[in-house]
């Protein structure tokens, strides 16, 4: 995890195989690394909460896109 040097997200779900404490713990790993949880939703988050899953991805990579543009 510490060797992972570009942005990274991570969305688990509060019923699935990764928990939110062990999102936590991975980030303790790695500050770079944004944990976001969707609350009532399993392993197939993005079948549970199509729309909440959507918005994360899109804002990290409208997150990513503008700090990439500020480096130019």
């Amino acid at each position: 995890m510490r060797a992972i040097t570009l942005p990274t997200l991570l969305v688990c779900a509060d019923k699935g195989v990764v928990s939110p404490a062990v999102a936590e713990e991975l980030r303790s790993l790695n500050p770079e690394l944004q944990v976001e949880h969707i609350r009532e939703a399993g392993h197939a988050l993005h079948l549970d909460q199509p729309e909440r899953f959507a918005t994360i991805v899109q804002d990290f990579l409208r997150s990513v896109e503008t700090a990439d543009s500020r480096k130019q």
